[in-house]
């Protein structure tokens, strides 16, 4: 928790502040990606990130989760945020 993602698109930067990870859940439980997710701890609507990737690596028995908030919002024309020159 407290980690930047950054995503870069052609246009802009998105920085998030990773908030929460749920470890271990069925590829079935798409609750994950509601707008607000079930199970990162959010109690209303925001800007969030969701990441998801399989878990144990190189199979697709489970997900693991990742939520970030957004901290930062950037047009590429202002420079990198400070998270990536940190």
């Amino acid at each position: 928790p407290g980690d930047p993602i950054v995503v870069e698109t052609q246009n802009k930067y998105f920085v998030y502040k990773m908030a929460s990870i749920l470890p271990v859940t069925s590829p079935s439980n798409t609750a994950v990606l509601d707008a607000i997710p079930k199970g990162a701890g959010f109690t209303k609507a925001g800007r969030y990130i969701t990441l998801t990737t399989c878990t144990p690596e190189f199979t697709s028995k489970y997900r693991m989760i990742v939520w970030g908030t957004m901290v930062e919002e950037r047009s590429r024309d202002k420079g990198k945020p400070d998270a990536l020159v940190d």
